[in-house]
């Protein structure tokens, strides 16, 4: 016998030192969150798509930017001159020699006789730039400011020249493309797309803070649960111990050790498991928190309790009316649903637009220079000398679809997605209502459940009271003290399961109304007493 309970006592002692908890750092709820902001991937993915959003946005915003355009071309022409040509020039030169030698016979005249070789090719330069901006304004003209310059210089060519043409173009689109709500759409469109996907970036941020604080809450309950399971097996021990004692000494028979000893594995066996389930839980926080490597090996420790449960009449100081709408004027997915119709619509604009024929009017403006300057500052000074002008032009062109079946397909096409997001967010509107009134209903139910579960639990802890003196006084049996023994722990169990259901139906409330954190300065914050505070 006492071999017996020796054996038993070093298996207690060995399950204890297993379950002792091993290192990890205590974590607090407001750290948990804190650290969820920080190094949770859904959160990080998230402010990553509201940066492709805003990449997007910039992108479609390009095409109103200033653009700088030019061109260098040169050439050079050497082409065969014609007999004419050459028989010209050699005659020209022959009449003026002749005249230099006519006034060389003048007394004291001393004219040099010209002596140029007649070429039989005629080398030609010609140097183009053309330098301008083009603008693209959201009510969809066209603005382009241009200068260019035509540089010739030839071995026939007496001087050379450079002429210089400067000019202001504008096309203005008549029919379609005009207007900023139709030449601009798509960059409205992506704005309202870059701040739909900010707004939704917040519900779901606010989603994996709501996730964070869920798990917990869980942890929290499995904590005190497998604390409780613990507490159990050592009144097991005891129980043992005592009956053991009591068996040796023949004041029991031997049949009530056995009753102990199925007792004591017994809550062993709920160690175990609460052991198991809390080590889980604390996973699951980890990982909702953001953990990863080294530091899944060593999951957090839940620090922190329960917010305390209201009253039945401080629910209702609020009517699920104005709950909904605070829903409505908090959820940022709901807003993010509007945002989706107005791209939608915008986008819809613009396919309206583009069934009108295209009919552009352009108008052109400007002078013309030239200058013979010798050097190459003639390439310069040919935007300013011998300007002539004012020059000008004036255009319509015309792009006339007969049948159309683009324009009119993405008509159809968009008045769909309209519809659609329309459509999306009703159903998310009812489906934010829904949510509302059944965590309020959830709440309301887990109030009157804890408060029977109290009153459960203070009258089996006077039971336990009871048969204990009874079995003290050897009018009750030890299975009826293990039995309403068992009875107790169920019943705190209970109360600790219904405690953590109201911690989740009091986030999920102020999850679902919006209020779970708050914005300032497009940063998010959390503050622990919105989980504790009046519900307002």
């Amino acid at each position: 016998m006492n071999k017996l309970i020796a054996i038993c006592l070093g298996m207690s002692a060995l399950l204890l030192f297993s379950i002792m908890p091993a290192s990890g750092q205590e974590v607090q709820l407001l750290d948990a969150v804190h650290k969820t902001l920080r190094d949770n991937p859904g959160v990080l993915i998230q402010k990553e798509t509201v940066m492709e959003r805003e990449g997007n946005f910039q992108t479609s915003s390009g095409a109103f930017d200033w653009h700088f355009f030019t061109t260098l071309q040169g050439q050079r022409l050497i082409q065969p001159v014609t007999e004419a040509d050459q028989k010209s020039a050699r005659d020209q030169r022959d009449s003026q020699n002749a005249q230099i030698q006519f006034l060389n016979t003048l007394p004291g005249a001393n004219f040099t006789t010209q002596n140029t070789l007649i070429p039989s090719d005629n080398e030609e330069k010609v140097y183009d730039v053309q330098v301008g901006m083009n603008k693209q304004f959201r009510t969809g003209i066209i603005f382009t400011p241009s200068v260019s310059i035509t540089d010739y210089k030839s071995d026939t060519s007496v001087t050379p020249a450079a002429r210089s043409n400067v000019a202001l173009k504008l096309v203005i689109p008549l029919m379609k493309g005009l207007g900023r709500d139709i030449a601009g759409a798509e960059e409205l469109a992506a704005e309202s797309r870059y701040k739909a996907e900010k707004r939704f970036s917040y519900h779901m941020i606010s989603e994996s803070v709501y996730m964070t604080i869920i798990n917990f809450w869980n942890c929290l309950a499995a904590k005190q649960s497998f604390d409780l399971v613990q507490e159990s097996f050592n009144r097991s021990e005891d129980l043992f111990n005592n009956v053991s004692g009591m068996v040796t000494a023949g004041l029991l028979e031997p049949a009530f050790l056995n009753q102990a000893q199925a007792k004591l594995y017994s809550t062993k066996a709920d160690v175990s498991d609460g052991k198991v389930s809390y080590f889980k839980s604390r996973q699951t926080l980890g990982l909702a928190m953001g953990n990863s490597g080294d530091d899944l090996e060593n999951p957090p420790f839940p620090k922190g309790v329960f917010p305390p449960v209201m009253k039945s009449e401080d629910l209702i100081r609020t009517s699920p009316e104005d709950y909904i709408k605070q829903a409505k004027t908090n959820r940022q997915d709901y807003h993010a649903s509007l945002a989706a119709i107005d791209t939608e619509e915008a986008l819809l604009q613009k396919a309206v637009n583009n069934k009108k024929p295209k009919l552009d009017l352009t108008v052109q403006m400007g002078y013309a220079g030239l200058s013979e300057d010798s050097n190459t500052a003639r390439f310069l000074h040919s935007t300013g000398d011998r300007v002539s002008g004012l020059n000008g032009f004036a255009g319509i062109s015309l792009d006339l679809p007969i049948t159309n079946n683009a324009a009119k397909g993405q008509i159809l096409s968009q008045n769909a997605s309209l519809r659609i997001a329309k459509l999306n967010s009703a159903t998310n509107l009812n489906n934010i209502t829904s949510e509302v009134l059944s965590a309020l209903e959830s709440i309301k139910g887990l109030i009157s459940q804890y408060e029977l579960a109290n009153q459960s639990a203070e009258r089996y802890k006077d039971a336990v009271v009871f048969e204990k003196k009874k079995y003290d006084a050897g009018e009750s049996t030890l299975n009826a003290l293990i039995d309403i023994e068992d009875r107790y722990i169920k019943a705190r169990l209970l109360i600790i399961e219904i405690v953590r259901k109201y911690a989740v139906a009091l986030t999920n409330l102020r999850f679902v109304t919006g209020s779970l954190l708050e914005k300032k300065q497009e940063q998010l914050h959390f503050n622990p007493e919105t989980l504790t505070g009046p519900l307002s």
